[in-house]
């Protein structure tokens, strides 16, 4: 996989600022988030967190090149799990294991920054890949990375749901294990639902933030 570090594609994070004011900073310099992307893979790695591996940097270029993983795309299991009444045991098994991994994550004092669920993806050895890490850094906002899962992932879905309910209970019960559980509780807050209530329905907001407020 390559990646380019573009200026220009900081547009797409300065209109995310101006939507997220107050809440949360994106990194939008090209060279930052070519540092951010470079430095918390390996910080990751040594930590025995699976990534990507890094093939090549150009910094001239500001380019990147990494391992492509192989494996089933988590989005595609958040779009399987929130649309049904009930999830299967693998499907609970999954978010569970994404919950752990952040809680991981998390653990050593590192947020991803960009925790929509298309930059997840379990691998081959069932694992949880954090694919893109260009606005991760130490220290962070630990509690975004919750709400931004939890909430972008509810847009996939038309309102409340059986399914919905198990898969956020679901990255709980994994995120409990290793994570702050007051970090879900404070997911819950105002200042992080009015940020996706550009994307996701309102009653699947208040689901998913009743849910986490009684982590």
């Amino acid at each position: 996989v390559a990646k380019k570090f573009t200026d220009w594609h900081g547009f797409k994070w300065f209109t995310l600022n101006l939507v997220a004011l107050g809440t949360k900073i994106f990194s939008l310099a090209g060279k930052t988030r070519l540092a951010n992307e470079y430095g918390m893979n390996r910080f990751l790695s040594e930590n025995q967190i699976p990534v990507p591996n890094i093939i090549h940097v150009s910094i001239p270029d500001r380019m990147l090149f990494e391992q492509y993983i192989e494996g089933k795309q988590i989005v595609e299991i958040v779009k399987e799990s929130i649309m049904s009444s009930r999830l299967s045991s693998q499907q609970k098994g999954a978010i569970h294991d994404v919950g752990a991994s952040m809680a991981k994550v998390h653990s050593i004092e590192v947020s991803i920054g960009d925790t929509k669920p298309e930059n997840f993806i379990l691998g081959p050895d069932q694992k949880v890949y954090a694919l893109d890490l260009e606005q991760a850094k130490k220290a962070g906002d630990a509690v975004w990375d919750i709400a931004e899962f939890l909430y972008y992932s509810g847009h996939y879905g038309v309102g409340p749901s059986g399914g919905l309910h198990e898969f956020v209970e679901s990255f709980i019960d994994g995120y409990s294990i290793l994570g702050d559980v007051n970090s879900l509780r404070r997911a819950s807050g105002l200042n992080y639902l009015k940020v996706f209530s550009f994307w996701t329905p309102p009653p699947v907001i208040r689901e998913i933030s009743r849910t986490l407020s009684g982590a």
